[in-house]
């Protein structure tokens, strides 16, 4: 079989079993602490090809109502054709650097969101969706555009994951649909029609080639309707879309929430898990100061570590989506996106502190090596590094062969969110890991790539926030386990 192959090969099965066998095959791609084993991995289907599966078998409309067998082969012909298909881009960048590095992009598009720790990103929402100041009311703001209370997308998001892995409960098919009658409000802002699936994914792209790498509807809309019927083909997208996808949806179209939300709610939360960690010795929120008459304001979180200072500036990135199918004008528009944020760092530990401004209680003599800066982004910015700092450099003037280019490579960073709550909330040693001998080795590496120094976690916040999640979840099986649709 052939990748164009495809679908015409799907249009000789139902509706029905195309949803059912890629449901099979997402559960396999599951566990409890998000999807995918590492022991697991080419064993299965991976989640992005299920994905790529889905977006055929939504526009492959029907002419025969077949069934899929068990072990069926055209199943597996079609994942190795989805596998194995070169993008027609890349067989242009053959034998290029570029091809690795807007490769790496895409592929990090579809690949790393779904394998962060799921209680984590459901933590990190709920405190967004729930914050409250002058300024802004996050809980008003989310029931207007989706007629809920967090939570509860939430609940029903973990309830149908922990069913759906099926380790502790026999399910029967009255539970899924109990638990679907239990959020209807919910349930549909999470729908989308087989209709408007096929308008969404024709504006992203008209072509086939792009499905292995561009954005999909499913991240937003996990459940599908055709001809009155609610399917849920890819489980494992469930907790995307009642995370990031929400924080899109909100914020779809309208710059100033969205600057308001980064600059109230992103800020704030950074600054909280970074106090609450202890890892550092003092720790500052935004400051704001006055030089030569001009009121002027620091970096996001100040922190200090014994004679290292380490602040954090928190940004409302995501990556532009048509950097999926290799749009050469999005990757350096993202890159010169990204210096700039460096390029902001700089100017502040390497010329406004500690000379414009010092907030912390130790006034000890500070050594320029001594001090970091990391640009925060709420997504993975996939871009190699080395290509940021270039574009930096000349943003500065900096000669790329200089002393000065080095410091800017070993002093300033780009850090995800996600790398910083994974040190945060298990109390590893994030300042070290910034600073110290085992941190980076090559001026081209990522930031914080290395494992953590514990995966038992301590933020309490975080574990009550689990804890009254988990049980939630638990009284919902209980009014399962009543009707009897639900046994251990």
């Amino acid at each position: 079989m052939e990748y164009n192959d495809i679908p015409r090969t799907l249009k000789r099965y139902s509706f029905v079993e195309k949803m059912n066998i890629l449901q099979t095959w997402s559960r396999k791609t599951m566990n409890l602490n998000g999807v995918i084993d590492r022991n697991e991995r080419g064993k299965t289907p991976f989640p992005w090809e299920l994905e790529t599966l889905l977006l055929f078998s939504v526009t492959s409309q029907e002419w025969r109502q077949g069934r899929f067998d068990r072990n069926d082969r055209n199943f597996v012909a079609m994942i190795n054709c989805i596998r194995n298909h070169p993008h027609p881009i890349v067989d242009k960048l053959k034998g290029t650097n570029d091809l690795v590095n807007e490769l790496f992009v895409a592929l990090g598009s579809v690949q790393f969101e779904a394998q962060e720790y799921p209680y984590y990103k459901l933590y990190r929402y709920y405190w967004y969706f729930s914050f409250v100041n002058s300024k802004v009311n996050m809980p008003e703001i989310f029931r207007e555009k989706l007629g809920s209370d967090y939570k509860r997308y939430a609940v029903l998001a973990m309830s149908l994951w922990m069913i759906l892995w099926g380790n502790e409960y026999k399910v029967s098919p009255e539970v899924y649909t109990f638990i679907l009658s239990q959020f209807p409000m919910e349930l549909s802002h999470l729908t989308i029609t087989r209709k408007e699936y096929k308008i969404q994914l024709k504006n992203i792209t008209a072509s086939i080639d792009d499905y292995m790498y561009c954005l999909r509807p499913s991240y937003t809309y996990p459940f599908v309707e055709e001809q009155g019927v609610v399917y849920l083909p890819l489980p494992h997208l469930l907790m995307r879309s009642v995370t990031s996808s929400m924080l899109y949806r909100i914020t779809q179209d309208d710059n100033h929430l969205a600057q308001l939300i980064g600059k109230e709610v992103l800020e704030p939360y950074l600054y909280q898990i970074v106090l609450r960690s202890g890892l550092f010795d003092e720790v500052y929120p935004e400051q704001e100061y006055v030089f030569h008459r001009n009121k002027k304001r620091t970096l996001d979180v100040l922190t200090r570590k014994e004679g290292h200072y380490v602040f954090f500036d928190s940004k409302m990135y995501t990556p532009r989506w048509d950097l999926r199918i290799f749009d050469q004008d999005a990757y350096q528009w993202d890159i010169d996106r990204l210096a700039t944020n460096c390029q902001q760092i700089y100017e502040h530990i390497r010329n406004r502190f500690p000379s414009q401004y010092n907030p912390f209680h130790s006034q000890t003599v500070i050594d320029p090596d001594c001090v970091y800066g990391l640009a925060v982004l709420r997504e993975d910015p996939r871009i190699q590094v080395d290509y940021i700092y270039k574009r930096t450099a000349d943003l500065l003037a900096i000669p790329r062969e200089s002393p000065e280019y080095k410091w800017l490579c070993q002093h300033v960073g780009i850090i995800s969110l996600s790398d910083v709550e994974k040190y945060c909330f298990t109390h590893s040693d994030l300042p070290g890991h910034i600073y110290g001998d085992h941190s980076r080795k090559y001026l081209t590496d990522f930031w914080l790539t290395g494992e953590i120094d514990s995966g038992e976690i301590k933020d309490t916040e975080f574990k009550d926030f689990e804890k009254d999640l988990l049980s939630d979840c638990g009284k919902l099986f209980e009014k399962c386990a009543e009707k009897g649709f639900l046994n251990k």
